[in-house]
């Protein structure tokens, strides 16, 4: 029994990580998936745990709304029928499959990680990759991954990636030193994609984490600013120093003359003023301001494919999955970074990799409270 453990667990670590870091054409990771089954199902029971049951029903309600009722209102696929079937055999195998009790607590910690070494590895491999193969000393805007077809990714994309794994190592990875260095490496790419928004949400964290836990604030404080402090060192040794300027005046100029007069606050200004026009969905960017197919707001895409019905049901969700974490600050910490992640980038029609991630936090840590103390099974 413990040798079809270990094997149940590898497989099951390899999809997650696979998964995450799309190092597969998705025929392939589900072809992997269909075969290795037998194995990764011994990992778990075939029960659910009650909390779980119903948050895969809300969920998968409110995917069913999103890409089958309101299919007219999704834009920015090519194939959209191939790739919404994907998305429901993705939902299927992470909600479902992965959702169930499973037979060894440290599936919990581990499944995490397994999803942040996933974002790691796509993050730091397309940055590696853009980096040889253009001219551009940094990688704003367009980037490239050598697994991908068409090979073109976004650089906010990849950014959030970057700081969906960053979280997730700060919060459950044990081993210091492998800890910070991979943040390191998380900082280095993200300053290289000149991506604001990772420091911004993920320094917001830390300071949450800080405020939430003012026992330990003081020495918090004092390692983090050590932290801070070897990452600028060691960024200005490592990089030349007209790399490590041009970066720092990257990274300064992106937050210059932003804020209210940015493009993504007029979508967004537009997208409040109009709500009213379209109560049941359907509502379309203003492509005036600037030629793109969604807000980059997960809530805004929300209303805008289904309306209000829509942004009813995911608040709904959001404050059910809330409910059941406020007892753990890690999960809770990672689980609101990746909601502000989704609040300021395409979910719908391209980041759901970040989408399935946020919502497997809640359902992987109410696993754990069934194997940690006496809960109802259905």
């Amino acid at each position: 029994m413990q040798m079809l453990f270990n094997k149940s667990h590898i497989f099951l670590l390899l999809h997650t990580t696979l998964f995450m870091w799309g190092a597969l054409p998705f025929k392939y990771w589900l072809f992997i998936c269909i075969i290795t089954f037998p194995w990764v199902n011994r990992a778990f029971e075939i029960k659910f745990y009650l909390r779980n049951f119903f948050l895969i029903i809300f969920l998968f309600t409110f995917l069913i709304l999103i890409y089958l009722l309101c299919y007219g209102n999704i834009v920015l696929f090519e194939e959209k029928n191939l790739v919404i079937f994907s998305i429901f055999i993705q939902a299927f195998y992470l909600f479902v499959i992965l959702g169930r009790v499973p037979k060894f607590y440290s599936h919990y910690k581990n499944l995490i990680l397994s999803i942040g070494f996933g974002f790691f590895a796509h993050g730091l491999l397309t940055c590696i990759y853009s980096f040889y193969i253009t001219d551009k000393p940094v990688g704003l805007g367009t980037v490239y991954n050598p697994f991908y077809e068409d090979g073109s990714l976004g650089s906010a994309l990849i950014s959030n990636y970057l700081c969906a794994s960053a979280l997730i190592f700060y919060f459950y990875l044990n081993f210091k030193f492998l800890k910070y260095f991979l943040i390191f490496i998380c900082f280095i790419c993200s300053a290289y994609l000149v991506a604001r928004s990772f420091f911004i949400i993920f320094f917001l964290i830390l300071l949450l984490d800080i405020i939430l836990d003012i026992k330990n604030s003081i020495f918090r404080i004092i390692n983090l600013s050590f932290i801070l402090f070897i990452f600028i060192l060691a960024s200005y040794f490592i990089l030349e120093n007209d790399s490590f300027n041009l970066y720092v005046d990257s990274i300064l100029d992106s937050f210059q003359d932003k804020g209210t007069d940015s493009l993504r606050w007029n979508h967004w200004n537009y997208a409040l003023n109009n709500f009213y026009l379209f109560p049941f969905g359907g509502m379309r960017v203003n492509n005036s301001i600037e030629d793109i197919g969604s807000f980059h707001n997960f809530l805004i895409d929300t209303y805008r494919i289904s309306g209000v019905i829509g942004i009813s049901l995911i608040s709904f969700i959001l404050i059910y999955c809330f409910s059941g974490l406020k007892k753990d600050n890690k999960s809770l910490f990672i689980f609101i970074g990746l909601i502000l992640i989704m609040f300021q980038d395409v979910i719908f029609e391209g980041g759901q990799k970040i989408f399935f991630t946020t919502f497997l936090i809640p359902i992987f840590y109410n696993s754990y409270l069934f194997i940690n103390k006496s809960s109802k099974y259905l």
